[in-house]
């Protein structure tokens, strides 16, 4: 049996999202009450979408 080993095939429209962290929530304080709190994400392998 043959392994394929091309990278898998993206659609041209979609965007890559980055692996990393980030602060989810109302981080200026002026926001509505069910984006509090803060919190940290954190995205651990990149993503098509």
């Amino acid at each position: 049996m043959e392994v394929d080993t091309r990278p898998p095939m993206v659609d041209p429209s979609a965007v890559m999202i980055p692996f990393g962290k980030f602060k989810m929530g109302d981080i200026n304080g002026n926001g509505l009450e069910n984006e509090r709190p803060v919190v940290e994400k954190t995205i651990s392998e990149s993503f098509a979408m």
